[in-house]
């Protein structure tokens, strides 16, 4: 049984982005922070062979190392950080819930075209539709504004819709248990 849905306000949506990107900053930061983490052994090395006398060494061979690996902090490649950001949505869109926690908190959830839950290939490619929409100025977004079904450009490239509850689900019926 489908409960009565109807599109997802554009309001809803940006306050469901702006508790996602709070989101995925803290995840990108705690990955930061484990990656500067694997700094610690090296500069323990570093300062034995500092010691022995081989300090030029050590620091040439890490300084061909990337610079996330280095523990410099903020140098996680972006390419890396637009694939977190994809990730992210697809695993939860295509997940059982259907919505990111931002979107969660808003009461809103993605379907397909047809209200059903949408692939994780199809979420991925959302995901980085996103991207596009947010590379273009934000303009993508904006597109929902005039779309006959608030579609963004992300939407539209991917097929799927975001939905709202246009009423509150039924209560269980009495004795019923999850199913």
């Amino acid at each position: 049984m489908m409960l009565p849905t109807r599109y997802a306000s554009l309001l809803k949506r940006f306050g469901a982005l702006i508790v996602d990107v709070v989101i995925v900053l803290l995840l990108i930061g705690a990955l930061e922070a484990a990656l500067g983490a694997l700094w610690l052994p090296l500069d323990f090395i570093g300062y034995l062979t500092k010691w022995i006398g081989l300090r030029h060494a050590f620091d040439s061979m890490v300084y061909h190392l990337p610079g996330f690996l280095r523990g410099e902090p903020s140098d996680i490649p972006s390419f890396l950080v637009l694939v977190i950001v994809a990730l992210y949505h697809a695993a939860f869109e295509a997940g059982p819930r259907q919505a990111t926690p931002g979107k969660m908190l808003f009461g809103i959830f993605v379907t397909d075209r047809l209200g059903r839950r949408i692939s994780w290939r199809r979420g991925l490619g959302r995901g980085f539709g996103r991207l596009v929409s947010m590379a273009i100025c934000f303009i993508g977004f904006f597109v929902a504004l005039l779309a006959p079904r608030s579609q963004a450009l992300h939407d539209m490239l991917a097929s799927t819709l975001v939905l709202e509850l246009s009423s509150p689900p039924p209560p269980p019926a009495p004795g019923a248990g999850p199913q």
